[in-house]
């Protein structure tokens, strides 16, 4: 059930079909499938193709997903509640879902718990815990994680602001992707020559779903 969601999801072999998806995820994840909770999760948060977005529904998938143990679902509801976007903000529960992710290995959610001990804005300020979950998360090659490590004397606001120009740049470099290859700028500024060669390399490399991963680790 699980795997026929997976290929009517993707369309591999037939015709993409979010509808027949999600209902074949449903009836995985109503097995007690954490992989098919945290996709069928994942597909209700956007919606399309026939599929209307349903994030209570999508929360409540998560959640079984993520307290099945599932380090993407928590992962990925750990994120949900630290925006705060399409559900209230939660930033205990957000902090707790993150911090379960990181420990069982997911390097996004180490990532992410580095950046917020570093900036000292939802929790306190913690340079440790900081240095901490950044390293583990760089020893997976996450280039971000990196990036912080080695720019961490440069100062929070600093940091902040080179983390939204890379996320810029990502969505500039996505955008120009869908309309043909990416034409050569030239730049003067070092520092930003270097922040868009590291954004180069991050990107298409590193999703945050991995719910084949999640089966072979299980």
């Amino acid at each position: 059930q699980y795997e026929l969601g997976k290929i009517y999801r993707d369309g591999r072999g037939v015709e993409k079909n979010a509808l027949l998806a999600a209902a074949w995820f449903t009836k995985a994840a109503e097995q007690d499938s954490g992989p098919a909770a945290y996709a069928l999760g994942v597909l209700l948060l956007s919606g399309g193709e026939g599929l209307a977005k349903d994030v209570p529904s999508a929360l409540n998938w998560l959640r079984r997903s993520a307290e099945d143990g599932n380090q993407y679902a928590q992962y990925r509801l750990g994120r949900l509640l630290l925006q705060g976007e399409d559900v209230p903000r939660e930033i205990e529960e957000a902090v707790r879902w993150l911090t379960a992710s990181a420990e069982r290995g997911n390097q996004y959610a180490q990532h992410a718990l580095g950046k917020l001990y570093l900036m000292g804005k939802e929790v306190p300020r913690d340079r440790e815990d900081a240095v901490r979950w950044f390293t583990l998360s760089a020893a997976q090659e996450n280039e971000y994680a990196q990036y912080f490590l080695n720019h961490m004397d440069e100062g929070p606001s600093t940091l902040s602001c080179a983390t939204r120009l890379l996320h810029h740049l990502g969505g500039i470099f996505q955008e120009q992707a869908s309309r043909g290859p990416i034409r050569t700028v030239t730049f003067t500024d070092r520092k930003l020559r270097q922040r868009i060669q590291e954004k180069k390399m991050a990107m298409g490399h590193k999703p945050d779903d991995h719910e084949d991963a999640e089966l072979s680790m299980r």
